[in-house]
């Protein structure tokens, strides 16, 4: 009977933790789509990384840790809310999902925040999507971005000229800047990588293969989306190039970029087991 209880209480320790890890994706989830002057992409890191979290999240019945921890750990989940809680967007809601994964482990002690390590990992996310304005500053990619389209626009048999990061059309010019530059679409796709590489056995080479094809697809397919938003501006489709730059519509750039690596990925992701090097 004794042994019964302790198996319940288990359980119930184990149900507890789904229904807060849930509880606080849906949350943030729901904070970040609100959230005012946020890019479009930062709701859609908070999803990504809240689901890839719970796939990697062990929801085996963890040990009751002290209850020095509990305090802390509840701050933390508290402050992960709070942070989120107002409409205007702030750069401290990047960190707020991993503050509240972390909050969540601590409860259990911190051997708890050492086992959900992938998982708070994945937490990371929305701190790299959008790209922050100190990995803009430091990887500048306009210029070979600015060269990439001005070749795709050429292929297609569009006249242009490019100076610099500057593209010439002829009833247009367009800057690249360095929001435009891809690294959200790059980030976005590392980000997916480091999780496959979580979930699935990979050997060395398919690691580095999995790195170096999110980064040449995420650089590519924004090349592609700035010779589109040229093409755009130089017919005089303002509203469309808004939406597609900045709007509603620019993170389907960057679900299209990751189909597109996925595509390349799952045959590789999944082949028979027992063909993984060990």
């Amino acid at each position: 009977m004794h042994r019964d209880e302790e198996s319940m209480t288990g359980r119930d320790r184990r149900s507890w933790l789904i229904a807060a890890v849930a509880f606080l994706g849906i949350a943030q989830v729901a904070l970040a789509g609100r959230a005012q002057h946020a890019l479009a992409e930062y709701w859609l890191a908070v999803a990504l990384a809240w689901a890839c979290a719970a796939l990697l999240w062990d929801f085996s019945a963890a040990e009751p840790a002290s209850r020095w921890w509990i305090a802390p750990g509840a701050a933390l989940v508290a402050a992960s809310l709070i942070e989120m809680a107002p409409l205007r967007y702030q750069t401290a809601h990047r960190l707020a999902p991993l503050a509240a994964g972390l909050g969540l482990s601590v409860l259990f002690g911190p051997r708890e925040v050492r086992r959900q390590a992938k998982a708070l990992a994945m937490l990371l996310f929305p701190w790299l999507l959008p790209a922050p304005r100190w990995a803009r500053d430091t990887l500048d990619l306009c210029p070979p971005t600015a060269a990439m389209s001005e070749a795709l626009l050429k292929l297609a048999g569009v006249p242009v000229s490019r100076a610099g990061i500057e593209l010439r059309l002829p009833g247009s010019t367009l800057l690249v800047f360095q929001g435009c530059s891809g690294l959200t679409q790059i980030f976005a796709l590392l980000f997916l990588a480091i999780f496959a590489i979580s979930l699935f056995p990979t050997t060395r080479r398919e690691k580095i293969f999995l790195f170096a094809s999110a980064v040449l697809v995420g650089f590519v397919s924004n090349a592609v989306r700035i010779a589109a938003l040229a093409m755009m501006a130089d017919q005089g489709q303002m509203r469309r190039f808004a939406e597609w730059h900045e709007g509603t519509l620019s993170p389907l750039c960057t679900v299209a970029a990751a189909g597109v690596a996925l595509a390349l990925w799952l045959p590789l992701l999944l082949r028979p087991s027992g063909e993984a090097a060990t």
